[in-house]
């Protein structure tokens, strides 16, 4: 698909305390417009089936969970070709294998799994966060709302 990008982001309301929660937020855009976008919270309970390896409620599980959903999504429907767009250089980092992770290893393990699986398919960019970039800002929006934030 030719003008592809994925763009991501994360959200967390109180980071890493017990009680906190986090989200991911996508958003395809193909050619200059939206064609798919989904949202979802961090999932820590092994056993519930949208389960991918998070130990704890963090911002970065949530980006790295975002990263992690827009390849499996962007699989699922069949995108050949896609660039991620991440407001987390950690995040790409860790999934692209960069950096080691220290914490929440299942959570890289699985992300880099999948990438590696379909690096052909997917290539990485950054953009600069809470900038004013409208799909980076829908992303983010998508991770609030799934926290139950309405702005």
């Amino acid at each position: 698909m030719k003008g592809s990008a994925i763009y991501t982001d994360g959200a967390v309301t109180r980071n890493g305390a017990p009680n906190a929660l986090a989200a991911w937020g996508i958003v395809h855009v193909l050619d200059g417009k939206e064609h798919f976008r989904s949202n979802g919270l961090v999932v820590t309970d092994p056993y519930h089936h949208d389960y991918v390896g998070a130990e704890r409620h963090t911002n970065n599980t949530a980006e790295i969970s975002a990263v992690y959903w827009a390849m499996r999504t962007a699989i699922a429907l069949g995108v050949e070709r896609a660039v991620i767009v991440s407001d987390s250089k950690h995040a790409v980092a860790m999934v692209k294998g960069e950096m080691s992770a220290h914490k929440n290893k299942a959570l890289v393990r699985q992300a880099r799994a999948l990438y590696i699986e379909n690096a052909q398919r997917f290539r990485f960019r950054w953009v600069k966060g809470h900038a004013g970039h409208r799909w980076n800002e829908l992303a983010d929006k998508l991770a609030g709302e799934a926290l139950g934030r309405t702005s």
